[in-house]
């Protein structure tokens, strides 16, 4: 959970008081109201892109973990194919299922990524 600092206007990813500015100063939650006020939309900028940034690499994760799944499952077919012919176009299409499911998964990412990005300088 996102917390912000009513005293330096830093957002912090949890505990009770702001670790800068030492006891005595309360961190509020980011969907409280207060909050809102407090933190600037630079600051809300940097937590869109840092969630952002947690959602695109979970798309590639999952996306590469599944196309490494199916790939070996159209894999195992060419083993079993009878023709030598058949055997090479189920490889072709595992691999062709690899790169292109992985690929969608990966650019997908890097949209979000970019997408969560707006308004906020890396540099």
């Amino acid at each position: 959970m996102v917390r912000v600092c009513a005293h330096c206007k830093k957002s912090w990813s949890g505990g009770r008081d702001c670790p800068e500015c030492g006891p005595g100063f309360p961190l509020f939650e980011a969907v409280d109201p207060r909050a809102r006020e407090m933190l600037p939309a630079q600051g809300w900028a940097g937590i869109r892109a840092l969630y952002g940034a947690r959602r695109a690499m979970l798309i590639s994760i999952v996306g590469t973990l599944v196309a490494v799944v199916c790939s070996a499952m159209v894999l195992r077919q060419s083993v079993a194919a009878p023709i030598p012919v058949d055997r090479w176009i189920y490889r072709g299409l595992s691999a062709l299922i690899l790169l292109g499911v992985a690929g969608a998964a990966v650019w997908r990412a890097s949209r979000v990524a970019r997408r969560s990005r707006k308004g906020y300088d890396l540099e």
